[in-house]
């Protein structure tokens, strides 16, 4: 015999955005679910005057592989950000990594570190194709497949195929389940395709973004210190991941420390919040 459900309509005072949220609670076969029914009020007054020019600092816009990026620029001033859920998005060996890491220990709670790299370097070798050895690139694939990128050469990139974008689909949504289950994830991306970076922007939309940014030179010295990849990728990646991009807050990594740029990031998603 099925138990009845039993419904509830509660008003939340929210602390955080300095709004109330009326939701409905709804105990049925002895589970709680939680239906929202309308959303916070006076979130969207809210006017940040640091902000009013789109830049944190004040300072002038840089140019990384010839696109013109603001610094410290927010983007959606207003829209309610989701602090258990970052992205990092930047070229090949911009150091998102380690500015990952660094976030990490900042934390107050846990935070699990996850990105692309996980899906590649699991991806099985068979369905990735290298360059041939005069540099041509082979045959296409339905995993990865390295081509000749737009950078200074030497530049390549991944192309990726039906079942590999497939894979980063089902990806996008797993991540965004661990942050509504609870779970603080920061992602280490790099968004070279374009129906990736579709997908990822509509999906994680309420991400924190953050573009780390790198001049070319450096990031060419260091990919060419890293010894685990072949060169070329820093070069290649460089010209598309920001390519129709849109960010919470940009970084610039070239020669700033990445406990540094780690508390630029905690200070400005922890300031969304309030």
């Amino acid at each position: 015999m099925s138990r009845p459900a039993l419904a509830m309509c509660v008003l939340i005072r929210n602390s955080v955005v300095g709004g109330a949220i009326e939701c409905c609670v709804i105990f049925t076969h002895g589970r709680l679910v939680v239906a929202w029914h309308s959303t916070m009020m006076a979130l969207l007054a809210r006017n940040d005057p640091n902000c009013a020019s789109g830049r944190l600092d004040g300072g002038r816009p840089r140019r990384f592989a010839g696109r013109r990026i603001d610094e410290g620029h927010y983007v959606h001033k207003t829209r309610r950000m989701s602090t258990n859920l970052f992205v990092l998005n930047g070229a090949s060996s911009s150091g998102k990594s380690s500015l990952a890491l660094a976030l990490q220990d900042l934390w107050p709670r846990p935070l699990l570190v996850t990105g692309l790299d996980t899906y590649i370097g699991g991806w099985p070798a068979k369905f990735t194709k290298f360059i041939g050895e005069e540099g041509t690139p082979t045959e296409q694939t339905v995993g990865l497949r390295v081509v000749p990128g737009k950078g200074p050469a030497p530049s390549w990139i991944f192309e990726s195929g039906e079942q590999f974008n497939q894979l980063m689909r089902l990806v996008h949504r797993a991540w965004v389940s661990y942050g509504d289950g609870g779970i603080d994830l920061i992602v280490d991306h790099a968004l070279f395709d374009e129906s990736m970076r579709l997908d990822a922007l509509e999906v994680l939309s309420n991400a924190f973004w953050v573009g780390v940014m790198c001049d070319m030179d450096e990031l060419v010295r260091r990919e060419s210190q890293r010894g685990d990849r072949p060169t070329g990728f820093a070069s290649g990646t460089s010209v598309v991941v920001h390519e129709g991009m849109r960010y919470d807050l940009v970084v610039d990594s070239t020669s700033t420390s990445s406990e540094q740029l780690a508390q630029q990031i905690f200070d400005a998603a922890t300031a969304s919040r309030k």
